[in-house]
């Protein structure tokens, strides 16, 4: 199914099919971006590829984490059987004198802002592999036969728009418990947190490097 399919499937189930719509097309289409939007952080459905892979540079330790990444599982170096360990960077402080200025191959990583900081500091060119989920890059990525229900989340905010000839709050919140029944809940901003901050890291007393 095309955006504009489903854009025309949506406006038959919420009888808005005159030419002079109640609801924009810009606005129905904004709708199921964000739907897709919606299914991708709830399900991490969307995985990451080989656009998301980098190479390190020599003496550099930080590089950026792309905008449509939405969690990052796991690190590898390419050819490696391990991944990378998560730490943290006041386990560094405090079990590394000076670690800022190693250089040896990476071993461990932390994650902060919108940035991944290795250590050792790559003392080489590696291939960083990573597996997580992401954001949808291109329109109608969600899969076919969840095409329809994307409609789900379209109709609770059409509903939910501030027009006395559109909004219904009683069928946006139905529509909104149908798509929440079939994509599970939102994750909250702790989720979105977790794996940036101290959680689930690896101690670097358990796995010491020095």
């Amino acid at each position: 199914m095309t955006k504009a399919e489903l854009n025309a499937y949506i406006r038959v189930l919420v009888d808005d099919v005159e030419a002079d719509y109640l609801c924009a097309d810009t606005s129905l289409n904004r709708f199921i971006d964000e739907a897709e939007r919606e299914v991708a952080e709830r399900t991490l459905y969307f995985k990451l590829g080989d656009s998301h892979d980098f190479s390190t540079v020599a003496s550099t330790a930080e590089y950026a984490i792309h905008t449509d990444i939405i969690f990052i599982d796991r690190i590898k170096i390419s050819g490696e059987k391990l991944p990378l360990l998560k730490t943290t960077k006041k386990e560094l402080d405090c079990q590394i004198q000076d670690w800022e200025t190693i250089e040896e191959k990476p071993l461990y990583y932390y994650i902060y802002d919108n940035k991944i900081r290795l250590y050792p500091v790559p003392d080489d060119v590696y291939s960083i592999v990573l597996d997580g989920s992401r954001r949808p890059v291109s329109e109608m990525e969600t899969p076919v036969h969840l095409h329809e229900d994307l409609a789900y989340w379209v109709m609770y905010r059409y509903y939910s728009i501030q027009d006395a000839d559109v909004q219904n709050r009683q069928k946006a919140e139905e529509n909104r418990a149908k798509f929440r029944a079939i994509f599970g809940n939102k994750r909250n901003i702790e989720f979105e947190q977790s794996w940036r901050n101290d959680a689930g890291y690896a101690s670097m007393r358990a796995h010491p490097f020095n």
